[in-house]
């Protein structure tokens, strides 16, 4: 079976998923899981989770991780999945991390 999606960002798609499980739990979400999200919210904004904005070498592992200790974990099976794999290099350091590899 093929699985039809749209693919997305970190930067936009997983900050509106994140932004509609804030607001549709708002009245569920103890503050702690309010500021774990906001948390992941504020590093997805960043880039942080952004394959080519980000410093770290696992960007997704690390997003996955941050998702199920936060326990959202339909999130987390949408990361593995490829939702939010629509990424390019958008900034100079993420150009010139692909050209590198073109010489």
């Amino acid at each position: 079976m093929v699985n039809f999606f749209t693919m997305g960002s970190t930067i936009k798609e997983l900050v509106h998923d994140l932004d509609t499980y804030l607001k549709l739990n708002e009245d569920d979400l103890v503050i702690a899981d309010r500021k774990r999200i906001r948390a992941i919210r504020k590093k997805a904004l960043g880039g942080y989770y952004h394959d080519f904005l980000t410093s770290t070498a696992t960007p997704k592992m690390e997003l996955v991780e941050d998702l199920r200790r936060s326990t959202l974990l339909g999130l987390a099976d949408k990361v593995v999945g490829g939702h939010y794999d629509d990424e390019s290099p958008s900034d100079r350091r993420g150009m010139a991390y692909t050209n590198h590899f073109d010489i």
